[in-house]
Parts: C-alpha cells; structure tokens; sequence
C-alpha cells in the first residue's frame, strides 16, 4: 500500500512538473528577460469583449507599445501607439504605427491586427528598448520590422 502511495505521488508530481514546464516554455529566445516590461492588453474588436480592452488602452494612455509577433520559429517586434475613435458601435480603440503617429496627413491611419494572444506580446516600449539594448541574446533573437 505504501509503495502504491508513493509511486501515485511522483507520478502525480512528474506530471505536474511536466505540465509546468511546458505552460513557462518561451515562445521566443529571450522572453524571460522582458517580463517587467509586459503590458497585459486583452486585445478584442469583439462589443462583447472590448470594455477590458478599452480599459487597458486607458491604462497605458499615450504610451508607446512594442510589438512582439512570434511566426514559427522566428519573432518581430515594431512600435505602434493605441488610439481611440468613436464608431457608430461606441469607442473603438486600434494600433498606429509610431512613425505615423503625427503625421498628417498619414500613410497607414490605423492597423486592426488580427490578435492571438499566442503569438501576440505587447511590451512597455521604453522598458523593451533597455532591455533589447543591454541583451546580446535578446537583440539577436528579435528583429525589427
């Protein structure tokens, strides 16, 4: 019976750490090293889910963004700026490029990315700027789009 116990424990205990280990895999080369700059921005276009949307727009109010997009093996980052409108379904709220964001008029007015949070990362851009500069590892791994 004993015997029985401990070896339900570790198999329990094996899967458990299985399952662990595959949930904190990097989607890429370096992720760890950004997770203080995550922005955590349930992106949605969807009325039902865009209110925790909107309110994380808010959240980061005119702040720049850094995009991570992960496509296979390989993952690109570019900057953009979240900007709100009103539509005829309420307040919207979409990506702008960073270099298009004062000019006027604009090449690329807005961009409506289609979002997966699995290869989607939004990261604080100031943050995601040091760490990208002070990484060898991190720099080698994302590239500009």
């Amino acid at each position: 019976m004993n015997i029985i116990l401990k070896m339900t424990f570790g198999l329990l205990t094996f899967i458990n750490s299985a399952t662990t280990t595959h949930q904190e895999k990097e989607k890429f080369k370096g992720q760890h090293l950004l997770s203080d700059c995550l922005e955590l921005i349930p992106m949605s276009y969807s009325t039902k889910e865009k209110e925790p949307f909107l309110a994380a727009v808010n959240r980061i109010n005119g702040e720049e963004i850094a995009l991570v997009t992960v496509d296979g093996k390989s993952a690109t980052y570019k900057f953009y700026y979240f900007e709100k409108s009103e539509s005829i379904d309420g307040e919207i709220a979409y990506l702008v490029p960073s270099n298009e964001i004062y000019k006027d008029p604009r090449k690329v007015h807005a961009i409506f990315l289609k979002y997966s949070k699995k290869k989607h990362f939004f990261y604080n851009s100031d943050c995601f700027k040091e760490k990208l500069k002070a990484n060898a590892e991190l720099s080698s791994a994302l590239k500009m789009m």
